[in-house]
């Protein structure tokens, strides 16, 4: 939204004394505020007072800093900025996170999360269980790569001290369910694989191992309120669980709450600083709120934890692209289509700039 032009000085102090007034109650200045004090005319000496006063919480890439002197910042507000430190933040206090289980590992390839993520995961955290081949065939039928078959078979084996035979016979129930269901998704049957969700509720309501997939499930069929209140439900029983900030998120940014979203995948990173699809999916709100610099710089950190991530190459070389940097676009496309083959979007748009680079 642009801002509106104010011509009287007076208002002008008035009206940048209640910036500052906002912004002590919230200090360090974030990125989002730095770019809001450019686009209300305070990207001058008024505003590089207030970053000394008040410092800032992120590092300025070049890009960023580029952008803000695009959009009209002047060499006293860039200088302060270059000069001022980020504050350290608070320490965040996640829940620790226990090794996953069978049910956890299928409702992860269910739930929009990509199998080279879930390989990351078990990786970082361990696993409950043997795996067995009955269970790898799941696991595969359900969209599971080489990849995570390999890392599934030499994962840390971490044994529960107790277990309820009530209890694993229920979740042993539930893991067919989940085992149907990413297999419908595999097969692109999203509608059908919804009746398996719903099965497995019925036996272990308010299961987040349930629900979060089941919102992702609904998002992928549009169903946005649906989706939105199903992720609702899952951070009610688990506050701290990653992956349904994640799809509340993309729910409420299709919803043209992008505020909201943002706030979302903050959160899904302060629990796990390491989910890529968190960093692209913040990468896609900040460019709908015309950050470039800030896509730009969430895409290469999702690329950073996730080379694999094809989303985020995707992403990023529509941004290049943008930029003007046709080269390092199709390159990053070129990285897309090698991870996705099949997909129209990845070689349409390589195939175009390579038209266009090499007539």
């Amino acid at each position: 939204m642009k801002s509106r032009l104010v011509k009287s000085s007076v208002i002008l102090a008035l009206g940048f004394s209640l910036v500052l007034s906002a912004l002590a109650q919230q200090k360090p200045l974030t990125k989002d505020q730095v770019v809001n004090l450019v686009k209300n005319q305070f990207g001058d000496k008024s505003g590089a007072r207030a970053i000394k006063q008040r410092g800032i919480d992120f590092e300025p890439t070049d890009d960023f800093i580029q952008s803000l002197k695009d959009a009209g910042a002047d060499d006293d507000f860039i200088h302060a900025l270059q000069e001022a430190k980020p504050a350290s933040k608070p320490a965040s206090n996640p829940a620790v996170k226990k090794p996953l289980t069978q049910t956890q590992i299928l409702a992860l390839l269910t739930g929009s999360v990509p199998s080279h993520r879930v390989s990351m995961l078990v990786q970082d955290r361990g696993i409950d269980f043997v795996p067995k081949e009955d269970f790898l065939g799941e696991v595969s039928r359900g969209g599971g790569d080489a990849d995570l078959l390999k890392t599934l078979r030499t994962a840390r084996v971490i044994r529960p001290k107790t277990t309820d035979p009530v209890l694993e016979a229920r979740k042993a129930e539930v893991r067919k369910y989940l085992a149907r269901a990413a297999e419908l998704i595999h097969q692109d049957k999203v509608d059908q694989a919804e009746q398996e969700y719903r099965a497995a509720l019925q036996l272990s309501p308010d299961d987040p191992d349930v629900l979060v997939p089941l919102s992702g499930d609904l998002e992928n069929l549009e169903r946005w309120d649906e989706a939105i209140s199903v992720a609702r439900q899952a951070l009610r029983v688990d506050p701290n669980n990653d992956n349904a900030h994640v799809n509340l998120g993309i729910g409420l940014g299709s919803k043209n709450d992008v505020d909201g979203a943002v706030a979302e995948f903050h959160e899904a990173l302060r629990i796990d600083p390491k989910n890529d699809w968190a960093h692209y999916n913040l990468g896609v709100a900040l460019n709908i709120k015309d950050d470039q610099a800030g896509a730009i710089a969430e895409y290469r950190e999702a690329l950073r934890l996730n080379p694999k991530n094809d989303s985020a190459h995707y992403g990023m070389g529509k941004r290049l692209e943008h930029k003007g940097d046709k080269r390092g676009a199709m390159e990053e496309y070129r990285q897309a289509l090698i991870l996705v083959p099949n997909s129209s979007a990845y070689r349409d748009n390589y195939e175009r700039l390579a038209r266009e680079l090499n007539p």
